[in-house]
């Protein structure tokens, strides 16, 4: 058996298209072709010859398929990214023969496969069935029986697999919120059932066919999953900016459009539709009032569309990495830029009635982004899943479905859904990443403060108040330009950074950035400039802006090369920020080393930082109570978060039960009613803003 690993070549340049800023060339038919090759194909060469019940088992138990995108311009260095010994190279025609050209080590076996008939590449599109997870197979079979080590009249292949014949359980609609799940149940063998035509007058036939592809892949992995249940739980979206239309910008187009009826689609039923699909405008019914009778409205939606199918087909690479469900949301969640920019403000004011705003703001926001999930998909999320890979611009991990957020109910990660590139390229991210325990114990602290700043020491003095007896060194850089952090970075080996210093970002149309020393530090423009660590912790103020563009500073951190970046969605208080931090780097030292002597041998990032985040609110609803209940003691405090914690570190699920039926005891209620309290008085408390973005469950901590 050897690991495949897949290499998706993909176009770059500046010819971006409109909402999402993906290369126009990545929405063409023969792009979308490589994706989904890549989606059904096998992850390793022993299952070419594996039957269906073996290939779903394998799937569900560690054998994850490895993807890596590479823009067209980095072709040479294909041979020296590659460290597995069979290789399958995708690329559109324009690059094959550069392909072609390259030399590869002995040992290494490679298919190249386009979308045309070149000669010595595999063309796609003359496979029977390039929507089989055999399209591959038949080439790979021939490498491996021409390997210069086999003797073929010695040695006996076993027969090659067949397609299966069982039909997945589900109607498949080939719709775009249904592709992702089809393409996964193709990956693991399964035949199309029929093919039925969701109704666009009514959302909840969207919510079920979502939740049938869902459900129906989590049917077939159920008596061979060990692991925890996850999907990828998504939201297309566009440039923040663009959510705008009475802004200059479309008010230049829709000015030379003349049929109101058009217009009102581009601005109601593209860019403001709060549904999955279907608008009947009101300014007209006849033929003429088709948005494709009109060029440049026809222009616009057609761009818009070529968007939307790549932005499924890369979630479908995501999520038959690991055989998870994909979960299409509603476009509504996208169509908060005001509330999110009013609840930005508040949070900047310091005077008590903003405190009681915030809140009230926050629960109205809340409580319409868990609208938007509907009663079935709410329920399946709630019920039967417990990780979640979040794609999405907006904050669903402030969505509480039941009794906690999905930051604190789920293990959730976070990959952006713009710029578009940006997805592909952390939905394809190629294997995991193995980090020594000792490298992650060496931490450094990238600092930047004014000599008069009342902060600047903050989490030095929050770090030394911990007990850091394990060997973790925190070493403290000051800066106070950009070339210095470069240098500090670049002179660093460790596997984790710290920023300590003040963040901001320039709003919707602009970057976010830190403040290092007079400069603004721009994360995107590290890439290629300095080694970034693959975990990152932001401790300054809006660095994963709800009030900003997509264009971060956690964002781009993890385009620099993090796998890990912990943001923030708003300003922070700098004390409770740097115990934050502090805690964080006390639990590295601690409770890393408690499980490395209980015989633990792995934990990824983001099940640390989960636990972490469990913990930390805890205390925030905890310290709630003893400021606001007379009849919680600070003895009452103290007892039941040490045992909270001790419950969250054994796993165990009923850690907030137990929390809650304990304060309720001793402020003389129901557990609803505390319940009723949080939700309602205090649904924001300080960890929620904080997010995890990039991909955290590919870094494994080897202890």
């Amino acid at each position: 058996m050897a690991v495949i690993t897949y290499v998706i070549v993909v176009p770059t340049g500046d010819d971006v298209t409109l909402f999402q800023n993906w290369c126009r060339e990545t929405t063409s038919g023969d792009f979308l072709g490589l994706i989904a090759a890549a989606t059904v194909g096998p992850s390793d060469t022993a299952e070419i010859f594996s039957n269906q019940n073996t290939l779903i088992e394998a799937r569900k138990n560690g054998v994850n398929k490895k993807v890596i995108t590479i823009g067209h311009q980095l072709i040479s260095s294909i041979p020296s990214l590659v460290n597995s010994p069979f290789v399958i190279i995708l690329a559109l025609p324009q690059h094959v023969t550069e392909i072609m050209q390259l030399s590869f080590p002995d040992y290494m076996l490679k298919i190249v496969a386009t979308t045309k008939d070149i000669k010595g590449a595999l063309n796609l599109t003359c496979a029977a069935d390039h929507y089989s997870p055999l399209v591959f197979d038949h080439a790979i079979y021939k490498l491996m029986k021409g390997m210069p080590s086999i003797d073929s009249s010695r040695h006996s292949f076993p027969k090659l697999r067949v397609r299966s014949n069982k039909v997945a359980d589900c109607s498949f609609h080939g719709a775009g919120c249904t592709v992702a799940n089809e393409l996964v149940l193709f990956s693991l063998g399964f035949k199309a059932s029929k093919s039925t035509y969701i109704v666009p007058t009514d959302i909840n036939n969207y919510y079920n066919a979502i939740a049938d592809g869902a459900e129906s892949i989590l049917r077939a992995t159920a008596d061979y999953s060990e692991h925890s249940k996850e999907a990828v739980l998504y939201a297309p979206s566009i440039s923040g900016v663009l959510y705008n239309t009475s802004s200059h910008f479309w008010n230049q187009i829709l000015r030379d459009i003349k049929r109101p009826a058009h217009k009102d689609f581009i601005k109601n039923g593209l860019i403001k539709n709060p549904d999955y699909s279907g608008y009947s405008s009101p300014g007209g019914t006849g033929p003429e009032d088709h948005p494709y009778n009109d060029p440049m409205t026809a222009t616009i939606v057609r761009e818009r569309q070529r968007e939307l199918k790549v932005t499924n087909y890369s979630i479908a690479l995501l999520a038959s990495h690991e055989a998870i469900p994909a979960i299409r949301l509603p476009n509504s969640v996208n169509l908060h830029a005001a509330q999110l920019k009013d609840i930005e403000a508040t949070q900047l004011r310091s005077d008590a009635k903003s405190r009681q705003q915030l809140q009230v703001k926050f629960k109205a926001l809340s409580n319409q982004l868990a609208d938007a999930f509907g009663a079935r998909i709410k329920h399946l999320v709630a019920t039967k899943l417990n990780s979640l890979k979040i794609c999405s611009d907006a904050p669903l991990e402030w969505v509480f479905l039941d009794k906690l957020p999905l930051m604190i109910s789920h293990e959730v990660s976070k990959i952006p859904m713009t710029p578009g590139n940006m997805l592909l390229q952390l939905a394809s991210s190629g294997g995991e990443l193995n980090v020594p325990f000792e490298s992650l114990k060496d931490i450094l602290v990238i600092r930047s403060f004014g000599s008069d700043d009342k902060i600047g020491k903050m989490l030095e003095l929050g770090i030394k108040a911990f007990p850091i007896e394990k060997g973790t060194k925190v070493t403290f850089v000051d800066v106070t330009t950009v070339s210095e952090v470069i240098s500090a970075l670049n002179d660093f080996s460790g596997a984790a950074v710290v920023f300590d210093c003040h963040g901001n970002h320039d709003g919707p149309t602009g970057s976010g950035w830190l403040e290092v020393g007079s400069e603004k530090l721009v994360s995107w423009d590290l890439h290629n400039q300095a080694r970034v660590p693959p975990i990152v912790m932001l401790s300054a103020c809006s660095t994963s802006a709800i009030g900003g563009s997509h264009a971060s500073v956690a964002n781009g951190f993890v385009r620099s090369g993090a796998l890990s970046v912990i943001g923030t969605f708003l300003p922070v208080n700098a004390a409770i920020s740097a115990a934050f931090v502090s805690r964080i780097i006390f639990r590295i030292d601690s409770f890393l080393s408690i499980l490395k002597k209980s015989g633990v041998g792995i934990v990824t990032w983001r099940a640390f930082i989960s636990s972490f985040l469990r913990m930390s609110y805890a205390t925030d609803v905890l310290m709630y109570f003893l400021n606001n209940n007379p009849s919680f003691t600070k003895d009452d405090y103290v007892r039941i978060h040490i045992e909270v914690n001790l419950r969250i570190n054994s796993f165990d699920q009923e850690w907030y039960g137990y929390l809650v039926g304990e304060v309720a005891q001793k402020i003389e209620c129901s557990s609803d009613e505390v319940i009723f309290m949080i939700r309602n008085e205090t649904p924001l408390v300080e960890t929620m803003l904080y997010c995890q973005i990039g991909r955290p469950e590919l870094v494994n901590i080897i202890l």
